[in-house]
């Protein structure tokens, strides 16, 4: 640490002992630098002081460091010691945080919303450093900087959360991998890589790494009891292994490849536990995570095989070669026990933020596996649709995709704008030559030299056809989103006032509404850049930028601009606020009389007691240190009728206020359409049960009945798909109000009414003071409320989401004994019987169970009001705490020694330096926008 007092020692930097570590790639051994051990000094504070203004960096010395290339370490590695440049000696304290690049002009900074952070950081850092020196009187000071620190300290660029879906075998794998300019993503033989969700990331370096995460133990068993259902017939006996089919042959894929010991026959005596007791290695990677590093993407397919390829292959016929070897690939295959996988690797089109999420794309036997593609969807920033050209097109796949139930959710989640949605089409031609045959050998030759003016042709006619069919396509996508977005518009209006409905009126110009969409082919983009060798020729595009990859990657880069802006700019905002009550408090501080500094703090002060004790309390950097772990807001006032009470019982009712508020909107807009969403729903239950039951292979019916009512199709999302097409349009027009604009100007009187009362309290001679600080205070509460407002933003979105993702599971939940009653027969006839069951427990329960569902709502979007005022309490307990202390300069009391005294000016220079160049930065970022 910097010492502040002449007395305190510094810590002296003595070598102890030099280690040599082995590079576990390369065996080569690597020199560390040598540890040390302190070895107090003294080093007076002046000398301290000085040698900390001197290490201001400006734009020519960093491109001077930059280019020497010596800012750490010299030729042998180990980092140099730092010289005193008062004395020219070795320097006996710590090194303080890297100084920040300090411009004379905004025109000098080359502007990204990631530089801006990143020079905020160094900024915060020397701060940080500064002020965890100082010695400040108030013990609510210290939590509110410390708390404020923190934040600053954490601010990162956001993520954007991009959802990737289509169905599998649709080409996914190899568009992501376009995408990333790697071989990343397992495409062929990897069964786990279609069944989970796979989560990429952006990491800077050379190496990929990956996380494979396994089901958990209760997870497996769960999947096992499903699996082993599935092999048994209608009479309850083992289906024969030689004619399974569809979900049977599936379920003993699974078994069979975690299990490639137990025989066939025997599992119609074994339950789940004693299957997994009978692999202990099996057992102890349940609920583990398996971290994966490698070097290059070669490598790193090669290692995620292990847990994410099937075997299959492998476990057929074997070579002569490998016949008197031991055959390791009849050990167990781990893909069905995966639950995540995450992969960062360093793509350029994931440099800016952008995360991928390829979710599984059909159903899958583990609930939990389910959960996960369902959070994530609900999380994730943007959709992006996958499907190939020609389904897309013919057979209307991409409509199906933007279907009434899809839309609908985005409708509820208040995505369904053009920002949000993607829509990729995989335009991938596949060619075969027909080869010549019977044909003479004096012939070979021109047949060799045509073979390549035919294929040049070809490709040529591919490309002039394929772009002609793309912007077909593309025309066609568009105008479908453009006819579900007036269909949506017009039911909307209907339900307004059906009596005045005009269908010829366009509510918006739907010309103007234009989806995002690419025609892209990821296997010509791999050929031409040569991604994999071997791979062949295009046999479309000879243009990369036909191919539209680089199109899609320039468009993940864009998706992440407007957060990563707001990020950078709410973070310059927040630390120009913080450093500016930060020069307030010492420029300021001690200059009230003392009389009017004891009448102010009585009144005012909400931590009087102990004041005494306070004045003499160590430097702000033992709260940093971790001595003082007290949540402030568990803290009792010793004044109950200071700032931080007064301000505080104002909050109160100002929460209780908009949480009535929106439990009344609530009301008034959604409840009558619930109860006439629950009716229609119970109307149609039956018939919609009969028809799902009706379309489906027997075999599926009853797979999707011992899974609950979930396989490839959702029977419970079915159900409630009337009463959630009821209130789609008025639960998105709920939530597109602005809800809380009231609410921050009733805290923002709050706040000013405070302030005046403390105006109104101070001497004659000390109004104007008063007036001053308390309109840093405001500006200081003013840029925390807009935080506060996002933060309840983002809770009731959350929220909200969470509620109207609750339909499906409660009927699920309220079915489970019905579907389970109908797996009980067996039999010849039981499909029928227990459709008849189905049918029956439908009938006789559907008004409870969807007025059951309405009142859910209801009661989740009450509780969703209530986790806003739980959230705004505790934000509006932290801004409090802040207005006092911004206003607290007028009455603290710091007796500091002459050395404090100093060091005070010479943060307040350091400061002021901090504000100019966020001023220089703020103002970089405005210039790029013009």
């Amino acid at each position: 640490m910097i010492p502040l007092n002449p007395g305190e020692p510094v810590i002296k930097p003595e070598p102890v002992e030099h280690r040599v570590l082995t590079d576990r790639n390369t065996q080569n051994p690597v020199s560390t630098a040598p540890l040390v051990k302190p070895e107090p000094v003294n080093v007076s504070p002046s000398r301290l002081l000085s040698t900390l203004e001197s290490n201001a960096l400006t734009p020519s010395r960093a491109r001077a460091r930059e280019n020497s290339g010596t800012t750490t370490s010299n030729k042998s590695g180990i980092k140099s010691e730092p010289v005193d440049n008062v004395t020219g000696t070795s320097r006996s304290f710590p090194v303080p945080p890297a100084p920040y690049v300090k411009y004379n002009s905004h025109q000098e900074i080359i502007y990204t919303p990631e530089g801006a952070l990143s020079a905020g950081s160094a900024m915060i850092k020397v701060v940080k450093e500064k002020v965890r020196h100082l010695e400040i009187g108030s013990k609510l000071r210290k939590d509110v900087w410390k708390k404020d620190l923190d934040k600053l300290s954490n601010a990162t660029s956001p993520a954007t959360l991009i959802a990737i879906c289509g169905a599998t075998g649709a080409g996914k794998s190899s568009v992501i991998n376009a995408l990333l300019n790697d071989t990343i993503v397992p495409t062929s033989g990897m069964r786990a890589c279609t069944a989970v969700v796979t989560e990429i990331s952006y990491k800077t370096g050379r190496s990929i790494e990956g996380d494979v995460a396994f089901l958990a133990h209760d997870e497996w068993k769960a999947e096992l009891s499903v699996l082993l259902d599935d092999l048994v017939d209608e009479n309850g006996n083992l289906r024969p292994q030689s004619s399974l089919r569809a979900e049977a042959a599936v379920a003993w894929q699974k078994v069979h490849a975690v299990y490639p010991n137990i025989p066939y026959d025997s599992l119609i005596n074994l339950k789940p536990e004693l299957i997994i007791s009978k692999d202990p290695k099996i057992a102890r990677m349940l609920g583990t995570t398996q971290k994966i590093s490698c070097a290059n993407s070669k490598a790193f397919g090669k290692e995620i095989a292990k847990y994410i390829d099937s075997k299959e292959k492998k476990r057929g016929k074997k070579d002569k070669k490998d016949k008197d070897k031991k055959d390791k690939s009849e050990g167990p295959a781990y893909w069905p026990l995966v639950k995540t996988v995450k992969v960062r690797c360093p793509a350029d089109a994931l440099s800016t933020g952008a995360v991928l999420v390829d979710l599984p794309g059909t159903a899958d036997a583990n609930a939990a596996r389910s959960s996960i593609a369902q959070q994530y969807m609900q999380q994730c920033h943007c959709i992006w649709i996958l499907a190939p050209i020609t389904r897309a097109v013919d057979d209307k796949v991409a409509k199906d995709l933007l279907g009434q139930a899809f839309k609908t959710q985005l409708l509820m989640d208040g995505n369904y704008d053009t920002s949000t949605v993607t829509f990729a089409e995989l335009n991938e031609i596949k060619q075969s030559l027909q080869e010549a045959k019977d044909r003479h050998k004096e012939a070979q030759t021109a047949i060799s030299k045509l073979k390549k003016k035919i294929a040049k042709a070809q490709r040529e006619k591919n490309g002039y056809c394929a772009k002609a069919r793309n912007e077909y396509s593309r025309d066609s996508l568009k105008e479908d989103w453009r006819a579900g977005v007036r269909e949506m518009d017009q039911e909307a209006a209907m339900e307004r006032d059906a009596a005045n409905f005009d269908p010829t009126f366009d509510m918006r110009d739907y010309a103007a509404i234009d989806l995002p969409t690419f025609t892209v082919s990821s296997r010509d983009y791999i050929r031409i850049t040569k991604q994999v060798e071997g791979d062949g020729e295009p046999t479309c595009f000879t243009d990369v930028a036909d191919t539209q990859i680089p199109a899609l990657q320039e468009w993940t880069k864009s998706l992440t601009v407007s957060s990563r802006d707001r990020a950078a700019r709410n973070f310059l905002t927040q630390l120009k606020t913080f450093t500016a009550g930060i020069e307030s408090y010492l420029r300021d501080m001690n200059s009230v009389s003392a009389i009017d500094r004891v009448n102010l703090r009585q009144r005012w002060a909400s931590d009087l007691e102990g004041q005494s004790e306070r004045m003499s309390t160590p430097p702000l950097r033992d709260f940093y240190d971790g001595s003082d772990d007290e949540n402030s807001q568990e803290i009792e006032l010793a004044n109950p009728n200071g700032v931080v009470g007064t301000l505080n019982q104002a909050f109160r009712e100002i929460v209780d206020a908009i949480v009535g508020d929106l439990q009344n909107v609530f009301k008034v807009g959604l409840q009558e359409k619930m109860q006439i969403g629950s009716r229609n729903a119970a109307a149609a239950a039956v018939q919609t049960s009969d028809t799902f039951a009706a379309e489906m292979h027997w075999s599926t019916y009853r797979a999707t009945l011992r899974r609950d009512g979930i396989f490839r199709r959702d029977l419970n999302a079915e159900l409630s798909q009337p009463l959630t097409n009821s209130i789609a349009n008025s639960w998105a027009k709920v939530f597109e109000q602005d809800l809380f604009s009231a609410f921050e100007q009733r805290a923002k009187d709050a706040v000013v009414m405070m302030i005046d009362k403390i105006e109104a309290s101070a001497a004659t001679g000390l109004k104007d003071r008063c007036r001053a600080q308390g309109a840093l205070a405001l500006e200081d509460a003013n840029t925390t409320m807009k935080g506060i407002v996002t933060l309840v933003n983002e809770t009731l979105q959350t929220k909200q989401k969470d509620v109207s993702r609750t339909l499906s599971p409660h009927i699920q939940l309220q079915l489970q004994e019905s579907y389970a009653l109908a797996m009980l027969e067996r039999g010849i006839g039981s499909v029928a019987r227990q459709k008849a069951v189905v049918h029956n427990e439908i009938k006789r329960l559907r008004n409870q169970l969807f007025q059951g569902a309405s009142d859910l709502l209801m009661d989740g979007l009450s509780s969703a009001a209530e986790a806003v005022g739980d959230a705004l309490h505790s934000s509006l307990w932290d801004l409090a705490n802040k207005v006092e202390v911004a206003m607290s300069v007028l009455w603290e009391d710091v007796k500091s020694s002459k050395a404090q005294i100093e060091y005070r000016a010479a943060v307040v220079k350091e400061v002021q330096e901090v504000a100019q160049q966020i001023r220089l930065w703020v103002a970089a970022e405005q210039s790029r926008q013009h």
